[in-house]
């Protein structure tokens, strides 16, 4: 595998837009943006996007499966252990990017050819915004810098929007677990039948009823609540199943998904907790759900 992929035509893509996307539409919006330009994607590849608010446009990166990283990706390492509010500019031989807050925020491939401080002021200009802190980087530096964020720990923020969902995996592995439930107490429940000589065939048959409507209740409850997690583009980290409630753990990079998914619930919530996780720059939630019965 080669570790970092150059950005050229082939994989990376501006749109002009009159507004932001909203969330719920931006896969399809992307998709199409793509096909519309004739780029050729394959499942195995990732697709990420940025919004930059100054020039309402949108910045689309393909990464092939060939591929780990972009090389944008290396000043990450300047964010380690401070995140600041701040825009920042890097410069390389044939590129710049800025970073805003500390995430990636904008590409453009260039060579410079005026004073730094005049491209400062064009880009402060274009932008409406004032880039308080820039670096330059030959390519000596610049692979030296590679390589130290090879080494590194980093957990990038740059996410793909394309990623498979943890929703069709968990839904099938609970609903395995809960056939094998279902599976053994029809069969416990056959084996107490048989040696009993005081059931009536009229009790056998509202008890075989009565597990029959649990499961259907409990089968749709999951199905809502994932789909919940789902529309709110959170990722489900742990799941616990008790008599009268349900332990979630979530994630995710956006306080205000979060918060949506907690206003929109909170007729369900026994309690909730939340938490802010530094090392890993997510937010995570820990909520207690009533069944319905």
């Amino acid at each position: 595998m080669i570790i970092y992929s150059p950005l050229n035509q082939q994989n990376f893509l501006e749109i002009e837009v009159t507004e932001k996307i909203k969330e719920k539409n931006l896969k399809k919006f992307i998709n199409s943006s793509l096909k519309i330009n004739n780029f050729d994607i394959k499942k195995s590849d990732k697709i990420f996007t940025t919004y930059i608010e100054e020039l309402n446009i949108y910045q689309i990166f393909i990464l092939e499966n060939d591929y780990k990283y972009f090389e944008f990706q290396v000043f990450e390492l300047f964010y380690k252990d401070e995140i600041k509010k701040s825009f920042d500019l890097y410069l390389c031989e044939d590129f710049f990017c800025l970073f805003k807050n500390g995430s990636f925020y904008y590409f453009q491939r260039f060579s410079l050819n005026l004073p730094i401080e005049e491209f400062i002021e064009f880009l402060n200009k274009k932008f409406s915004i004032k880039i308080e802190n820039y670096r330059r980087f030959d390519n000596n530096d610049f692979e030296k810098l590679k390589n130290e964020y090879l080494k590194s720990d980093i957990k990038t923020s740059f996410k793909p929007i394309n990623k498979k969902s943890n929703y069709e995996f968990y839904f099938y592995i609970f609903y395995l677990i809960i056939l094998i439930i279902l599976f053994y107490s029809f069969y416990l429940e056959k084996i107490t039948i048989k040696n009993s000589e005081f059931v009536s065939n009229d009790f056998v048959s509202s008890k075989e009823l009565k597990n029959k409507y649990q499961f259907s209740s409990f089968y749709e409850n999951l199905d809502l609540l994932l789909k919940k997690i789902e529309s709110e583009n959170l990722d489900l980290i742990s799941y616990e199943f008790k008599e009268n409630s349900q332990k979630i753990v979530l994630i995710s990079d956006s306080k205000e998904n979060i918060y949506a998914f907690l206003e929109k619930n909170k007729n369900y919530l026994l309690s909730s907790s939340f938490n802010f996780l530094e090392n890993k720059n997510l937010y995570e939630v820990v909520i207690y759900v009533k069944l319905s019965k």
